[in-house]
């Protein structure tokens, strides 16, 4: 798979993770999406700068909710669908094209 076509995947799997997060009554902005290959921000080999990856903040009832358990449920939708979530590796509000995403 071309780094294009994972891209066109992961953009739609996110729109998908954010249409579901409302339906739940969540809701969600994002806070990095892609970050420049030169960027001293994040780790070297970051999915951010391939631009498959995004973190997003959550808000429950209005309330910002930080904490990794707080995105289970979108995490476990995200994994359903292929994709890897932060909350394996205690970053919750991370999510990851997988190479199992279609």
């Amino acid at each position: 798979m071309t780094h294009k076509e994972k891209r066109i995947i992961f953009t739609r799997n996110i729109a998908e993770l954010i249409l579901y997060a409302h339906s739940m009554g969540f809701m969600v902005a994002e806070t990095y999406c892609m970050r420049c290959r030169d960027c001293p921000v994040g780790k070297k080999n970051s999915a951010h700068k391939e631009c498959l990856a995004v973190d997003l903040d959550l808000y429950i009832n209005g309330i910002y909710k930080t904490e990794t358990e707080d995105h289970a449920p979108l995490g476990k939708w995200w994994q359903e669908h292929g994709g890897k979530w932060g909350g394996d590796f205690d970053d919750g509000n991370h999510y990851e094209f997988g190479e199992d995403m279609e």
